[in-house]
């Protein structure tokens, strides 16, 4: 087992980049601490291990979107992610659980820090997005 730790707060993106190291050209999966999966992901993983290239995040729909990244979807594809918007487009909270291929590590070298001083892992994943990944 390999771990990193994370000194201050430069957000999750940032985090994920201390595992650059250990990942090799495999696949991640990035589970944060402070959810709770009601059930199983291994069938989430197992189809995303499938793909060529790419990202995959779970949804999940809440009763207060605005607390979270929220996904507006066209037909089955995410096609923008907001963080915490005032006016949400949908229901569609994206949860902390992230499936990201080998150019993760590429994106994050290109972000730079949000308002807030940190690297978003919202900016991951909607640049996957514009690449239709």
């Amino acid at each position: 087992m390999n771990y990193a730790y994370q000194v201050g707060e430069g957000g999750i993106a940032e985090a994920l980049r201390l595992a650059e190291q250990w990942s090799g050209n495999d696949k991640i999966c990035v589970v944060l601490g402070d959810n709770i999966i009601e059930k199983n992901i291994r069938a989430a993983v197992e189809s995303f291990d499938k793909v060529e290239a790419g990202a995959r995040i779970l949804l999940k729909k809440v009763h207060d979107p605005e607390r979270f990244g929220v996904a507006t979807l066209k037909g089955d594809r995410v096609v923008k992610i907001v963080e915490k918007p005032k006016q949400p487009e949908s229901d569609l909270a994206v949860i902390g659980i992230y499936m990201y291929d080998r150019q993760v590590f590429d994106i994050i070298k290109t972000l730079k820090p949000s308002n807030r001083g940190e690297l978003e892992i919202t900016d991951v994943n909607n640049d996957y997005i514009e690449r239709g990944q």
